[in-house]
């Protein structure tokens, strides 16, 4: 079952603070490059016109990655703004291109 509205709200507010005190280098499961990530990826037959979609993916430097491979279709969602926000910081002009 879903959460409660309570319960969403909590979680939003613990993410919210994890980005707002840590950099995205600062937490425990940061990489600099998802490379199982991109090799699955290829594996799964991505190329530049691949349409992608990282769900929770905040601050993570796998659209950098996504990027730099030519994909030009690529989305993020996250519930921490502040984490969305540090991403778009850290991509530049790059982050233009990504939903």
């Amino acid at each position: 079952m879903g959460q409660s509205a309570d319960q969403s709200k909590s979680t939003k507010a613990h993410w919210e603070a994890v980005f707002r005190k840590k950099q995205g280098n600062e937490v425990s499961w940061y990489q600099p490059h998802l490379r199982l990530s991109m090799r699955l990826f290829a594996r799964a037959g991505a190329s530049a016109k691949s349409r992608v979609i990282d769900i929770g993916g905040g601050d993570s430097t796998l659209v950098d990655d996504l990027l730099a491979k030519g994909v030009q279709e690529v989305t993020v969602l996250d519930i921490s703004s502040e984490a969305l926000s540090m991403a778009r910081k850290r991509l530049g002009a790059s982050a233009g291109s990504v939903g």
